[in-house]
């Protein structure tokens, strides 16, 4: 088997012209010979295809200020000099206020990586935060960023107009408003979207009386996510909330994704009937939900039942260069997998199923048999190397031939690599 240190290193040349941009550094204390001491100023500053650093040292720590991005930009966080041997995770930094992404257009690409978008929860602490994603008609990637609402209210997440938005091992803790997408196409990989609990002092409670994803015109796909809806733990929470709410849309329920309505108060976990519907229709438009049957099983009632559609899947966890990482995919069982790691490229359809890999860097990294006795599932051990570039957006995707043959393509894995904690810049 070749490992990913090789792979790594063939695509670190096919993509340098990509990669050799100007690397502009963001600390607050101007170490390490930082060019700025915040965000905003970086990104005006930077050329279109500049990869921005902003870091935080292992002795200092500070809040950048959120920033608006109209231009393709990499725009990568890490906290530096912390030995962490053995520690996959990437450091990240928290930006505070409203991070706007628009007029992406096609053919270029912004990479968010390694962020916390935050509001303190106190009188003047940072002010509102949003996520706004809207008129991109190029490629939007999100990979480890987490949205945190704190609990108050007016803070939202909307994705709007946008035909290649990735949100890969996020977290989003909403608040009294919807994650609205509008017009878009998103795919949720390792993602996780739920409802924050109110915070409870300074009157900035509020009382949940939406869903906590509504879809309008979109087509939203998951892959080992979770999105659930708001259920009455509290006085807050009035009666349980559907995870999405759908007017015109498709919602594609990848094999190892769970979608879950609010559960009602008293009911067991374990009983049908306990949960308000994963999903619900807000208009006579029609939409379509579809679900792999490896899926977990909806355990409440839904207005009408799914479409049974196999949805093979690749999936990874974080990446950070110099440790080691894992890549699962859930193929056919009984079955191969070839797995692929090449450049991402916004989503193409084949008739063997969607594209998201350019087939010009592609590269072979191991074959495997799918057992059938674990529906076709299969994990990977890689060594990320430590000269792997951060920020840049590559993907993980294999190919697959059933026990029929049968030739198929699991749904992509984009993928970026976090910055070395032991890397000084």
């Amino acid at each position: 088997m070749r490992t990913l240190s090789r792979v790594v290193g063939v695509l670190f040349f096919l993509s340098g012209s990509a990669l050799a941009q100007q690397l502009w550094k963001v600390n607050s204390g101007g170490q390490h010979g930082a060019h700025f001491l915040d965000l905003p100023a970086a990104v005006a500053a930077a050329a279109p295809g500049d990869m921005i650093l902003v870091y935080n040292t292992s002795t200092a720590s500070a809040y950048y200020t959120a920033p608006t991005v109209t231009k393709p930009l990499r725009i990568v966080g890490a906290i530096v000099g912390v030995p962490s041997p053995g520690i996959p995770s990437p450091g990240s930094v928290v930006v505070l206020g409203s991070v706007v992404v628009s007029g992406i257009a096609a053919g270029e690409a912004v990479v968010l990586t390694n962020l916390v978008i935050d509001h303190q929860p106190w009188p003047g602490g940072g002010g509102m935060g949003s996520l706004v994603i809207q008129d991109c008609a190029g490629s939007v990637l999100l990979d480890d960023v987490t949205y945190d609402g704190n609990g108050m209210t007016g803070q939202w997440v909307s994705i709007e107009r946008s035909g290649d938005v990735v949100l890969r091992g996020c977290t989003l803790a909403i608040g009294g408003i919807s994650v609205r997408i509008v017009d878009s196409n998103v795919l949720l990989s390792n993602t996780w979207i739920y409802v924050d609990d109110p915070f409870p002092l300074f009157g900035y409670g509020y009382t949940v009386q939406t869903e906590t994803v509504f879809l309008q015109r979109s087509t939203m796909t998951l892959i080992g996510s979770l999105v659930r809806g708001s259920g009455p733990l509290n006085w807050q929470y009035p009666i349980p909330r559907s995870a999405v709410a759908m007017d015109a849309s498709t919602l594609r329920v990848g094999a190892s994704t769970m979608v879950q309505g609010g559960q009602y108060p008293g009911y067991p976990s374990w009983l049908p009937g306990s949960y308000a519907a994963a999903f619900t229709f807000v208009t006579p438009a029609p939409s379509v939900v579809e679900r792999d049957p490896r899926a977990y099983p909806f355990s409440h009632p839904y207005l009408q039942p799914p479409s049974i559609v196999t949805l093979d899947e690749t999936y990874h966890d974080w990446v950070l260069a110099g440790e080691d990482f894992h890549v699962s995919v859930l193929g056919p069982g009984g079955g191969f997998a070839m797995l692929f790691f090449g450049d991402m490229i916004p989503p193409v359809s084949t008739p063997i199923g969607v594209l998201g890999i350019d087939p010009f860097t592609a590269i072979p990294v191991d074959v495997v048999p799918l057992p059938t006795a674990t529906q076709g599932a299969h994990q990977w051990t890689f060594p990320c190397p430590s000269s792997a570039p951060s920020g840049y957006a590559f993907a993980l995707q294999c190919l697959t031939l059933s026990p029929t043959g049968g030739l198929g393509l699991t749904q992509p894995s984009p993928l970026t690599v976090g910055w070395g904690t032991m890397h000084i810049p």
